[in-house]
């Protein structure tokens, strides 16, 4: 199916955007990622976006691909059926059947950015997220050269001009120590060639360059902050995955907001994060804090563990039978007990055994069911510690915050509910 850029859709665009407003340049930041993979299970299309209460729509992920098998990178769509040639069974507003921009989410967002812009008069910049979890290792062989960083970043930016796109997000989430100089060399050549490229003719600005980073602090060891704060417009920081099925011998929150002296791992918590992130040289306003759309589950305690009034937090663990292959089976037949938000809010939140209990120490709930040793024990986000955390975050003075990821919310029957951003919006610009 071919690709159609929308000239007349670009001069609007351009000529528009006279700066969205000022209120929108004041308000706090709410990126979304979209996975590429929500147009399948999840049913999860670019139509169903909540634009309306995001400022920023991250596409995940662009993957580094040796496409000819030169030893050289390049900038990849992983998915060009979901990409360019999926019939969307939702269409934004004014898709053109005809011509057919009903077919690729990439489309379907362009578009969806310019009903925002011309239902709201706001702005709402498009990222190509590039890498994700697994993608260390052929980030570390980029960055280690300056040749393959440079033909690397290039083929970046040509696709980022082709499918009018408003930045990138670099997600080489952990760098290894031995990778620091690396890391900073690899952002600053993205920033070199964006600022290349003159102002983004859509907003009269810079194109955009973020970076999901880690929050535990032997991960933000391998990151110079003082030297990438001044090359990045922001940094999302993944407060979340504290606790999961990797073979750990306790049980824990996937996000706390804040820490627990009972936690075997001290330090887990976002605030802890945050507080490292500009301990170490980030500016506030240069950061945003991750909200997860999800929980995960753990089975088989072996007590209630160390506190009555918190039933089966920090419990002991069997962790041969919560780690992989052995983890509690998630939403879609996940293998690392991970669920969506929808699933638990629809079989687990207070029904089928499953009480939830609201943890004041850290701020976030969790569902405890001790008959069923199945799934025992279950961390998650529901709408009230979202908006905690969105509002610990304008209180903080930071950027604002971002979701991982949109179609974790809702289930994949429509109509679409948007409890979690709604809180999330609502807390962060009331």
């Amino acid at each position: 199916m071919k690709r159609r850029i929308d000239t007349c859709l670009l001069f609007v665009l351009t000529t528009f955007v006279v700066f969205s407003s000022m209120a929108a340049a004041q308000s706090k930041r709410f990126v979304g990622y979209y996975t590429e993979w929500s147009v399948y299970g999840h049913n999860f299309v670019p139509a169903d976006i909540p634009a309306d209460r995001l400022t920023h729509l991250n596409y995940a992920f662009l993957q580094p691909t040796d496409t000819d098998g030169d030893g050289l990178y390049e900038c990849t769509i992983a998915d060009p059926y979901a990409a360019y040639q999926k019939d969307m069974v939702r269409v934004v507003p004014g898709t053109d059947v005809g011509e057919g921009d009903n077919y690729g989410a990439l489309v379907q967002l362009r578009l969806l950015r310019y009903y925002r812009l011309s239902s709201s008069n706001q702005y709402m910049p498009l990222i190509f997220s590039i890498g994700g979890a697994g993608s260390g290792g052929v980030f570390g062989t980029i960055a280690a050269s300056s040749t393959h960083r440079q033909h690397f970043v290039q083929s970046c930016i040509q696709l980022l001009q082709r499918e009018i796109f408003d930045g990138f997000d670099v997600d080489w989430e952990t760098p290894a120590s031995a990778q620091t100089a690396s890391y900073t060399a690899l952002l600053q050549d993205f920033r070199t060639a964006l600022t290349g490229l003159g102002n983004n003719p859509r907003t009269d600005t810079p194109y955009l360059l973020t970076a999901a980073v880690p929050a535990a602090s032997w991960d933000i060891d391998a990151i110079s902050v003082p030297a990438i704060a001044p090359l990045v417009d922001w940094v999302n920081v993944m407060v979340y995955d504290f606790h999961g099925c990797w073979g750990d011998d306790h049980t824990g929150h996937n996000s706390p907001l804040f820490g627990s002296s009972q936690d075997p791992h001290a330090g887990f918590s976002a605030d802890a994060a945050i507080q490292q992130w500009l301990t170490r040289g980030m500016p506030a306003a240069k950061i945003n804090l991750g909200l997860a759309y999800y929980g995960r589950a753990f089975k088989e305690l072996l007590s209630a563990g160390p506190n009555p009034s918190y039933p089966g937090r920090y419990a002991p663990l069997d962790p041969a039978r919560n780690a992989p292959p052995n983890c509690v089976t998630g939403t879609f037949n996940s293998t690392d007990g991970t669920f969506d938000y929808w699933d638990l809010a629809q079989r687990f939140v207070n029904v089928n055994g499953y009480t939830r209990y609201w943890d004041g120490e850290q701020d976030v709930p969790f569902l405890y069911n001790p008959a069923n040793s199945a799934s025992y024990w279950i961390t998650y986000d529901d709408a009230t510690s979202i908006a905690n955390k969105a509002a610990y975050a304008r209180n903080q003075n930071l950027g604002g915050v971002f979701a991982w990821e949109l179609s974790l919310e809702s289930s994949p029957q429509t109509p679409k509910t948007y409890p979690l951003t709604d809180a999330a919006a609502g807390a962060l610009n009331p």
